[in-house]
Formats: C-alpha cells, structure tokens, sequence
C-alpha cells in the first residue's frame, strides 16, 4: 500500500511538472525507466522509485526558474549517469525527477553528429536520437499526457 501511494504520488509530481513545462514552452519527453514503463506497463515500474526526463540543454535555465512554489524543493545538479550530466528536480515528500540534458542535435540513428558528442556508440546506446524523439507526440501515460 505504501507503495502504491508513492507511485501515486510520483504520477501526480509527472502531472504538475508537464502541466507546467507544457505552459512554459519546454520540450521535454520521458525517458529510461519512465519510458520503459509507459511501453512495458503502460504506466510506471512496479519496482521504480523516481521519474526520468530529457529536455534540451537550451531549457535547463528555464527548467530552474519554473514556479513551482508548494511543491517543489529544489533543482539542482545530480552528478553523472553512465557519463552523461543528469540533474535532479526535487518535489516535497522525497519525489524527485532525473533530466538528462540533450544537446538539439541529438546523435542521428547512424552515429553522424556535427556536434561530434565524446563517445556516440555510448549515447547511442543510452539515449535515443533525435529521429526517435522528434516530433514529440503527446502519449496517455496512466491518465496523465506525457512527451
């Protein structure tokens, strides 16, 4: 029961944050376990314990600045996932959302970016491309509309 009231409430946290993201204009899709639950269980892992997002690097200041006064706690660095900068939007009641930050190029299904990103067989095997993401569709995510 425990449990599921965490799920519920990390649902909740998935809905105000893309209400929000969504008015301010930020791109934004779920990604890794979040993703993986929406197409394996049509919502969210049983066992997963956090949400996880990837938006564009331009949108990191944006992301910060978001009012999210009574729900929010924080926004701030979250180390490295595999390599790759994550950062950790920070909800009240230990809710939190990892975002990878993606450069608007994105590696391309064969690898080829003018980017040239440090290790792309390695983002190409973490990440999707750009060709996968865009255009964004809206997608029914346990009754909450997602990127």
């Amino acid at each position: 029961e425990l449990w599921k009231t965490y799920q519920l409430l990390n649902l909740c946290a998935l809905q105000k944050l893309d209400e929000i993201m969504t008015t301010a204009g930020i791109r934004y899709w779920i990604s890794a376990g979040t993703l993986l639950g929406a197409i394996r269980h049509q919502g969210l892992i049983p066992h997963d314990d956090d949400l996880d997002i990837e938006c564009l690097e331009e949108d990191i200041d944006k992301i910060a600045k978001l009012p999210l006064e009574g729900v929010y706690e924080g926004f701030q660095c979250g180390g490295t996932w595999e390599g790759f900068p994550v950062r950790k939007l920070k909800f009240k009641g230990e809710i939190h959302v990892d975002v990878f930050p993606r450069r608007l190029s994105l590696v391309t299904v064969d690898g080829e970016d003018q980017n040239k990103p440090a290790c792309p067989s390695l983002e190409r095997k973490n990440f999707p491309s750009r060709h996968e993401i865009f255009p964004l569709e809206r997608y029914a995510f346990c009754n909450v509309q997602v990127w």
